[in-house]
């Protein structure tokens, strides 16, 4: 899969069966996210887009602010 077909969108799927929708950028943060969703892993989650994790929703919801909080820093210089 080339990097132009891949979606803009991922689902990150909580232990407790939570779904999270954020975009892959802000996914990408998280190492092991990221090496998930990297077509060139081999991984079944590069192609699907969606990873199930063995956290709590307590802690994937902060993953998905980060677009909110980086933007608000961006825009002071601080990335």
């Amino acid at each position: 899969m080339s990097n132009k077909e891949l979606s803009e969108y991922v689902t990150i799927v909580s232990n407790d069966g939570f779904e999270f929708i954020i975009k892959r950028d802000a996914a990408n943060v998280a190492g092991t996210i990221r090496k998930m969703l990297d077509p060139t892993s081999n991984f079944a989650e590069a192609s699907s887009g969606r990873c199930t994790t063995g956290q709590f929703k307590s802690v994937l919801i902060p993953l998905s602010h980060i677009p909110e909080v980086s933007g608000n820093y961006s825009d002071a210089g601080i990335t």
